[in-house]
């Protein structure tokens, strides 16, 4: 199953769970201080496929 969905990404793998954390601490920092009410999809770019 795992193999099967990393088959599916544009990334041709599986996201690390670092990886995803990092992705949704950036937004809650100073540094993303603009950013309110986004989705941000942590897919592999699979969404945009």
């Amino acid at each position: 199953m795992k193999s099967f969905l990393a088959g599916q990404s544009p990334m041709q793998r599986m996201s690390e769970p670092e990886e995803i954390a990092n992705a949704t601490v950036r937004p809650c920092s100073h540094e993303a201080y603009g950013v309110t009410g986004v989705t941000l999809p942590v897919d592999g770019g699979i969404a945009a496929k």
